[in-house]
């Protein structure tokens, strides 16, 4: 029975006495030996083991029986069949009766396969160490102590990372991006020592969102000096039993990439004269601050600022003055912006952009409106002389003006345009001024096609004199019959037409129904004067004269029945060139005057120069004159002004008697506005003038 339980062993089993001869073994044994049991049994090692193994057996067999322990140890068995195997024997001393060491008994394992797979592993990780070693990327392995459980919130298992994570094995290229010089150095760090703990706990987040793994993502971190340095990291989480207990990850060192792509996007975003943000970073802004304006009542401003006669500048002192002068404004504004807590880019050529993130109403906006300006105003010293530079600066506010970054710059460009074309200083975009919405672009297209098929018609509105309230001629109004529109008014379509290229054929339309108009009323026995408004462009136009004087004698009128007004503003834009033609006009005995008078800044030296014969003050003093003491005293003043210079004086805006005999008591010449009588149409003049009491009459139009 012994027998056959040994035999069902399948590991090789012998037992011997105490003077090493073999008892007995088990079939395996015999199979492993390639001898019969027979053969086997009463024979010591020297019988079946290779001479050069047999005494090392004998002397292990003698030690383990003086010992009476056990023995296990590998060795190379060569067997019956030629076959070298690994064996593990297992021997242990058993006693006789009475206790005393009998003999041994022992196993053989076959451990060959084993040891074959162990040195596969052994190569391998030697294969991977080689690797790891050579690689040129940092290589690294953290364990999680403890382990952190999947199942925790988000937060809590980056806490947890953020304390567990320690270094535990690293090569020499992940040492050296931390400043160190072998992996070794790293062993039992944290990692949370190479990051801004802020830093950390976001590329964390996007770890455990990411099922525990990152690719690539570039993090900024710091080496063992504190210096800041960029990795592209990748990382994998290992999991057991709902646990990450452990990360392997790569690291590369991409600071100097990242630096040049810096210094890249720095270039695209900046401008290299002025070191200020460009266009491009402008835009970018204004997008991202479009996305908190509105909330809570917040309001942005947006400012483009363009030099005044900077090219003068550039033409008379040079480019490199020029550059000059950029980079002092750019950083005489740059510190009143930022104090003010705006941001400053440069657009391009000599024009600047303003971005004040959070504002709180118009009010704010020209505050610090003013604050650049005042900025300005002290003079640069640019080569030994003092250089005053002035500046036209247009705002729009969001969400007021629009709610993209183009509609915010477009609306600050208009009203940058319109304060250069008014020489002020600065405006805040106004819709019903500018020229360019989709309504007005429409009626600027059937502006030209209205001229040809004469849609317009002209008004007429009296002027009196104060001394006897006696007629003394009209002024002519210019008035558009729209076809879908209906009635427009000059200021509708007139800003238009000086933008474009019809202010010039619109203005010869005007005074060409103007002298007709002259030429009808002189047929019919009705001798006055009209005066027709000019535009500022045209008075820079040379053939006006010439074009003026065909019409004059096409229609057998006097030129001195015709007056032209001219507003301040077109006199000082060229005031040489304006000067020359108005004399040319003069000479013909054309009458000149100066409308809205007031609202400009025209020196007297200029009116003095000029060949005029009236001045008509601006109907903005004339109707607050009598509730505002500061208008009564300018109209007094320019009053007395136009009688030194010989200049007949004309009030408009007069809307009640009370304001006449006021005027009348100053010494003003002559009076129009509502209180006379509002533009009229040509076919109202005759029943205007029987009510008006005048000792003269219409005759009727021979039509």
């Amino acid at each position: 029975l012994l027998q056959t339980i040994i035999d069902s062993i399948p590991a090789p089993l012998f037992f011997k006495d105490q003077e090493g001869r073999y008892r007995g073994c088990n079939k395996a044994f015999e199979e492993a030996m390639g001898l019969p049991r027979e053969r086997i049994t009463g024979k010591t090692v020297y019988d079946v083991a290779p001479s050069e193994l047999a005494e090392v057996y004998h002397r292990a067999d003698l030690e383990l029986m003086a010992r009476q322990g056990t023995q296990v140890y590998e060795t190379t068995v060569l067997f019956a069949d030629g076959r070298k195997r690994d064996i593990m024997f297992h021997k242990a001393v058993y006693p006789d009766e009475t206790g005393v060491a009998a003999g041994l008994v022992g196993t053989m394992l076959d451990i060959t396969d084993r040891k074959r797979s162990e040195e596969d592993v052994r190569e391998k990780e030697e294969r991977y160490r080689a690797f790891i070693a050579m690689s040129t990327e940092g290589i690294w392995r953290g364990d999680v102590e403890p382990p952190v459980s999947m199942e925790l919130p988000t937060d809590e298992q980056v806490d947890a990372f953020v304390e567990g994570i320690r270094i535990q094995e690293a090569n020499d290229a992940m040492a050296r991006i931390y400043g160190f010089t072998q992996g070794e150095a790293l062993v039992g760090r944290r990692v949370r020592e190479f990051y801004d703990l802020a830093d950390l706990r976001e590329v964390l987040k996007a770890f455990v969102a990411n099922d525990y793994r990152l690719n690539e993502l570039e993090v900024r971190q710091f080496d063992r000096s504190g210096q800041e340095i960029w990795v592209a990291t990748s990382v994998i989480g290992v999991r057991k039993d709902g646990c990450i207990h452990r990360l392997w990850g790569t690291r590369r060192d991409v600071t100097e990439l990242k630096r040049h792509v810096q210094h890249l996007e720095h270039q695209a975003n900046h401008d290299q004269l002025t070191g200020l943000p460009n266009r491009n970073f402008l835009q970018k802004r204004i997008g991202e601050v479009l996305e908190n304006v509105g909330r809570e009542g917040r309001r942005a401003a947006l400012f483009i600022i363009d030099l005044d006669r900077f090219k003068e500048l550039n033409d008379t002192l040079g480019h490199q003055a020029g550059d000059y002068v950029l980079c002092e404004i750019a950083g005489r504004l740059g510190r009143v912006v930022t104090g003010l807590g705006g941001e400053m880019a440069r657009l391009g050529g000599d024009e600047f952009g303003l971005l004040f993130p959070e504002i709180r109403d118009e009010r704010d906006a020209s505050w610090l409106a003013e604050m650049v300006v005042q900025a300005l105003q002290a003079p640069f010293d640019v080569e030994g002389l003092k250089v005053e530079i002035a500046a036209s600066i247009g705002i729009s506010l969001a969400p007021d003006h629009g709610n993209s970054t183009s509609k915010l710059l477009r609306c600050a460009d208009v009203a940058m345009y319109q304060t250069k074309s008014a020489m002020g200083r600065f405006n805040i975009y106004d819709p019903g001024r500018d020229p360019y919405t989709h309504e007005r672009l429409t009626l600027m297209a059937g502006l030209g096609g209205a001229i040809r098929n004469d849609e317009l018609f002209l008004q007429f509105q009296p002027k009196v004199r104060l001394s006897d309230s006696s007629l003394t001629g009209f002024e002519c109004l210019v008035r558009w019959q729209h076809p879908l529109h209906g009635l427009l008014m000059p200021g509708d379509f007139i800003p238009f037409a000086e933008l474009g290229q019809l202010i010039a054929p619109l203005t010869y339309r005007i005074l060409e129904k103007a002298i007709s108009q002259l030429h009808s009323w002189n047929e019919r026995g009705f001798r006055t004067t009209l005066a027709c408004n000019l535009s500022p462009r045209l008075l820079m136009d040379e053939d006006l004269p010439i074009h003026l004087e065909a019409i004059l004698s096409t229609w057998e009128v006097e030129p001195s029945q015709l007056e032209l007004e001219i507003t301040e503003t077109a006199l000082i834009l060229e005031p040489e060139r304006a000067g020359e033609i108005l004399q040319r006009i003069h000479a013909m005995g054309v009458r000149l005057s100066i409308d809205d008078f007031g609202t400009g800044f025209s020196s007297l030296s200029l009116l003095k120069r000029l060949p005029l014969q009236a001045l008509k003050i601006d109907l903005l003093f004339v109707s607050q004159m009598l509730q505002s003491e500061q208008d009564r005293i300018i109209v007094s003043s320019t009053i007395a002004m136009a009688k030194n210079l010989g200049l007949s004086v004309v009030a408009e805006g007069v809307e009640n008697e009370r304001t006449m005999a006021v005027l009348r008591d100053m010494g003003c010449d002559q009076a129009q506005g509502y209180h006379v009588a509002r533009p009229m149409d040509e076919a109202d003049i005759p029943g205007w003038l029987e009510e008006w009491s005048q000792p003269f009459a219409l005759a009727p139009s021979a039509a």
